[in-house]
């Protein structure tokens, strides 16, 4: 029932704003107002989401936050790339909840296999992973580039590129082989991801684009505002993560207490 939910109904509300997506553009309060709430619902969602240690609470938030997400790429106008997501959100999603009963077993699993190699110094580990991720992203942008609005561009690349630099990060802290051979698989193996996602996005655009090819070039939210809304997300996060000052630390202790309480409602609506 978790996987039919997450994966299909879930998904109705995307695809009902895809489809009236044009009539939405024409508002500048309803686009706007939308977009606010995107931004919004993907940090709750990724917030709550580092908050709960159960697998399907985690992934519950995770698709309030690709929900967002696609909200997101629909108010800049690409309306393609929301449509590749939502495909491959509920495919993705069915898989990890019909798996996720063997999160338990798969963990006992791995304790039983043999001890992790010695694991790169965490500034190779950094530099290693930000270079292999930005060279792959750059790369595979240059070969098959996006053919969305610059803000749905924006959108990909820093979704691309996030994604890259935590799995290339997860994959050289597993300790699964040392070296420069773990770097070198993991490039590779990341490479394959991100010219996968850009083709796969490449193949959805050609038979949806039709569909939408009569939107103006300036529809939705400006790219401007969109590159804005990253970049005070990403310092703040970058605040609250490096500074510690006492000013700082009582807000991050209020934010996670207001991410506890949202990502444990019944929990807290007892306290």
């Amino acid at each position: 029932m978790s996987a039919l939910v997450h994966a299909g109904f879930v998904s109705g509300a995307g695809l009902l704003l895809i489809r009236f997506g044009p009539f939405v553009l024409e508002s500048f309060v309803a686009v706007h107002l939308a977009f606010a709430l995107a931004v919004a619902t993907v940090v709750a969602g990724i917030g709550a989401a580092s908050k709960r240690v159960d697998v399907k609470g985690k992934l519950a938030w995770s698709t309030v936050a690709q929900m967002g997400f696609m909200v997101l790429q629909c108010t800049v106008g690409a309306f393609s790339s929301a449509v590749f997501h939502i495909i491959g959100h509920g495919m993705y999603k069915a898989t990890m909840f019909l798996g996720a009963g063997d999160a338990i077993s798969s963990g006992l699993r791995s304790t039983r296999r043999a001890s992790p190699l010695p694991l790169p110094s965490a500034r190779v580990r950094l530099f290693s992973t930000i270079g292999v991720a930005t060279a792959a992203v750059g790369l595979g942008l240059w070969i098959l580039p996006p053919d969305v609005s610059d803000g749905g561009v924006a959108l990909v690349v820093v979704f691309s590129w996030v994604t890259a630099v935590h799995g290339v990060w997860g994959w050289l802290g597993r300790g699964a082989m040392s070296g420069a051979r773990a770097v070198v698989v993991g490039a590779v193996g990341c490479c394959a991801t991100v010219f996968g996602y850009l083709g796969g996005l490449r193949v959805v655009e050609h038979f949806v684009q039709p569909s939408f090819g009569d939107l103006a070039a300036d529809s939705g939210v400006g790219v401007s505002t969109l590159l804005i809304t990253l970049v005070l997300i990403a310092a703040a996060a970058a605040i609250l993560s490096l500074v510690r000052l006492p000013a700082v630390d009582t807000l991050d202790t209020k934010i996670s207490v207001f991410l506890e309480r949202i990502a444990h409602p019944g929990v807290a609506g007892t306290g």
